[in-house]
C-alpha cells in the first residue's frame, strides 16, 4: 500500500516538475487545447443526445402512422373475417422497427391475429376489448 502511494506521489511530482520547467508559451498551448478538447467533448454530447431524442420520436411517429393505417385496412378483413389478409398485414406491419409484437382482438375479446400464432383464438381479459 506504502509503496503504491509512494510512486503515485513520486509520479505526480514529476509530472509537475516537467509542466514547472515548461515555457508560459507552452502552458498557455496546453490550457487552450485541454479546453477546446473539453468544449468538442461537450458539443459532441449533446448532439449525440439531441440525435437520439428526435430518432426516438421519429420511431414514435412511424409506429403511429403504422399502426393507424393498419386499422384503416384490416377493418375489410375483419368485417369478412379473412384470416390470410389479417396476417399478411400484421406480419407487414410487424416487420417496422420498433413493434416487438402486434395483437388484433374482437369485440368479444377473443384474439384474431397476432404475431405469435399460437396465441390465435384465444380469449384476453374484457378490459382490452372495451
Amino acid at each position: 500500500m506504502k509503496i503504491c502511494q509512494f510512486l503515485k506521489s513520486s509520479a505526480i511530482k514529476r509530472m509537475l516538475k516537467h509542466i514547472q520547467g515548461l515555457s508560459i508559451g507552452w502552458k498557455t498551448f496546453f490550457s487552450f487545447l485541454s479546453l477546446f478538447l473539453l468544449m468538442m467533448f461537450s458539443i459532441n454530447l449533446l448532439i449525440l443526445n439531441y440525435q437520439k431524442k428526435l430518432l426516438r420520436e421519429q420511431i414514435y411517429t412511424n409506429i403511429s402512422n403504422t399502426l393507424e393505417n393498419l386499422s384503416k385496412e384490416i377493418i375489410d378483413n375483419l368485417v369478412f373475417f379473412d384470416p390470410l389478409a389479417i396476417d399478411e398485414k400484421i406480419s407487414l406491419a410487424a416487420s417496422s422497427p420498433g413493434i416487438e409484437y402486434l395483437m388484433i382482438i374482437d369485440q368479444n375479446g377473443r384474439i384474431v391475429g397476432h404475431t405469435d400464432k399460437s396465441k390465435l383464438e384465444i380469449y384476453v381479459n374484457s378490459d382490452y376489448s372495451r
